[in-house]
């Protein structure tokens, strides 16, 4: 009995002491994690080997000669070459196409982008670029916008087509109002100008502009069927083939029109003929059509 109570004794010692020493040991391994050195030591550890890996690589060729870009119409050459932030020469394997992707996406021209590495020199770009459906006419400022609102730039003779719109919050607005003149297009061609009023509602200009067109006001509410009752207006009773300068159409179940004899002057648009358009490079003739083009690369990112 006794050497079995000493066997016993002999072992509780023997676990206390495995725990003390494993509770000491816990204790000053959570102690040089908190403190940092083992994650440092990692992060250093990884940081050498991608910088060797970069630096090998680049030894061995794995460099940037080339940028190749699918999808640029409208976005500079260098806003693209600035976006990547890649030298000619560059180590490949040090570059971040991810990071090159977000600040693609950050040019009011594009609206999504990809960017791949292609080995061993070639960096190759797709843009899906934002698209012009509007000239919205700030100030002395003619900006192109696309159907989310945003302005893309300034206007080209190539975008003299598009419908001229302008005032407070017409850019968030357009598209719903090119999505209503999809509804008649034969009155819509005769829309020269829309101008936002108050942000809520728009006045048309039909046939020209302040002077010598038509201005039409469409409601706050109902503004398609406004619209659409005009166009029914105008097969069934020729409305404005009449000598007319206003149609007012904001009161429901109801047209108050003023013709010319009791015009004032009213503000409005400029003509899309005083328009100021950006300076042309060279003859301004097209580049020609392709899929994709290397941009030019001199030192880095001249274009």
């Amino acid at each position: 009995m006794r050497r079995l109570a000493f066997l016993q004794n002999r072992l509780v010692r023997t676990a206390l002491g495995a725990l003390g020493t494993a509770s000491v040991l816990g204790a000053a391994g959570a102690a040089l994690w908190f403190s940092g050195i083992p994650q440092a030591y990692y992060a250093e550890t990884r940081q050498t080997v991608f910088m060797s890996v970069t630096d090998y690589s680049a030894i061995a060729g794995v460099r940037l000669r080339q940028v190749a870009v699918a999808g640029r119409k409208r976005t500079p050459a260098v806003d693209v070459l600035d976006a990547l932030d890649l030298p000619q020469g560059a180590p490949l394997m040090g570059f971040s196409p991810e990071e090159a992707r977000e600040r693609l996406e950050s040019l009011p021209t594009v609206k999504s982008a990809t960017v791949e590495r292609r080995l061993p020199d070639q960096v190759f770009v797709t843009l899906i670029e934002r698209t012009p459906i509007a000239i919205w006419q700030n100030g002395d400022d003619n900006l192109l916008i696309d159907a989310q609102g945003m302005v893309l730039g300034e206007i080209s003779s190539e975008h003299l087509t598009l419908p001229l719109v302008s005032g407070k919050g017409a850019p968030e607005a357009a598209s719903d109002l090119l999505m209503m003149f999809s509804t008649e297009p034969a009155l819509a061609a005769r829309v020269k100008a829309a101008i936002r009023v108050g942000s809520r509602r728009w006045d048309l200009w039909l046939d020209g502009y302040a002077g010598n067109g038509l201005q039409v006001k469409l409601p706050e509410v109902g503004m398609e069927s406004a619209f659409n009752r005009l166009a029914t207006l105008e097969k069934t009773q020729s409305l404005l083939e009449r000598d007319l300068v206003m149609i007012d159409m904001r009161v429901p179940d109801r047209l108050i029109v003023r013709s010319s004899r009791d015009a004032e002057d009213t503000p409005g648009p400029k003509s899309k003929g005083n328009l100021k358009l950006p300076a042309q490079n060279g003859s301004g003739a097209k580049p020609p059509a392709v899929k994709t083009a290397p941009l030019p690369m001199s030192g880095g990112r001249d274009a």
